[in-house]
């Protein structure tokens, strides 16, 4: 990934502008496992319904190269806790 991309998304990610991430890594032809990562991240932010299942759905799309990444197996167990928050939530 180009290092001026990266440095955008990780400025949209601090601003909570996760739309931005996913339009722009949506809309690009090839994707590598850090932009495959980058967006399962802004999904899971984004927290909309059906975003849970496609970051996880991400994740597992590169988890050949994620078993050796930490980071991987952090947002790989951090989607099911944010969907259960969410729906705590949710529910007061």
């Amino acid at each position: 990934m180009e290092e001026k991309l990266l440095e955008q998304l990780n400025i949209w990610h601090e601003t909570d502008e996760y739309q931005k991430i996913i339009d722009t890594i949506e809309d690009m032809e090839e994707h590598d496992y850090e932009t495959i990562c980058h967006l399962a991240r802004a999904y899971n932010n984004r927290g909309e319904a059906g975003d849970y299942d496609r970051a996880i759905q991400l994740l597992q799309m590169v988890s050949d190269i994620g078993q050796e990444d930490p980071l991987w197996h952090y947002r790989l167990g951090y989607v099911p806790r944010a969907a259960r928050f969410c729906m705590v939530n949710q529910k007061a």
